[in-house]
């Protein structure tokens, strides 16, 4: 069981996720371009290990969920992005 830092039982991966998502819809341009930074290194850092012989597919077992769930997210975190920012 996951507990925040006042102790609280934490949502799920997923709740907390498209909460997060939901979330960018209506925050403001500062923190998208924040979030946005921040996503695109991980997801730059994911591939650049995904691309090392050494690392490869086994870069998904430092994630908690698969790598599917977190495909997932980055897809859907792209697509927030490029609908808030059209052209």
């Amino acid at each position: 069981m996951l507990k925040t830092a006042k102790g609280e039982q934490k949502a799920d991966w997923q709740t907390r996720r498209e909460a997060y998502l939901a979330y960018l819809d209506t925050a403001d341009d500062d923190v998208l371009r924040v979030s946005l930074a921040d996503k695109v290194h991980n997801a730059r850092a994911i591939l650049r290990d995904l691309q090392k012989p050494e690392v490869g597919e086994s870069i998904w077992s430092r994630f908690s969920q698969p790598s599917e769930k977190t495909l997932w997210y980055y897809r859907n975190l792209a697509d927030k992005f490029r609908d808030r920012w059209r052209g």
